[in-house]
This record gives structure tokens, sequence and C-alpha cells, in this order.
């Protein structure tokens, strides 16, 4: 259920903020959030970029084969 969603998600499972007496040590959680976003947004442009190389792949597959039926069958028609 939800608990295991908390559980898998770091941003959740980080140690709960300091008394406001400590500001040092809760800028330091502050910023250890906001790198641990900036891993998760790489991770996110990361996957869309090897879906978008697969899609290249297969477009530029799929017009390869298209020019070489094409030239085949200009061999085979040609008089």
């Amino acid at each position: 259920g939800s608990e295991d969603f908390d559980f898998d998600n770091p941003l959740l499972s980080l140690t709960p903020p300091e008394p406001p007496d400590k500001e040092f040590d809760s800028e330091k959680e502050i910023s250890v959030v906001r790198n641990v976003i900036v891993k998760f947004e790489c991770i996110d442009a990361r996957v869309m970029f090897n879906v978008f190389n697969d899609v290249y792949m297969f477009i530029m597959i799929a017009k390869t084969f298209s020019l070489l039926s094409a030239e085949s069958e200009d061999t085979i028609f040609d008089p």
C-alpha cells in the first residue's frame, strides 16, 4: 500500500528536520533534498533520451529497409 511507496521514496525517508535553533543542519538537509531531486531529474532525462534513441533507430532502420526494397524492385523490374 502507501507504506511501501513511502519506504521506497528517498525523499520521504530522510531524517526529520532539526529544531529551528540549528539553522545550519536544516540548510544541509535542504541541500541533500535538492541533490536527490536533481538526481531524479537526471534519471528521467536519461530514460527519455534512451526512448528517443530507440525511436530514432527504429525510424532509421525502417527508412533503410524501405530504400533497400525500393532499389531491389527497381532492379527487378528494369527492362
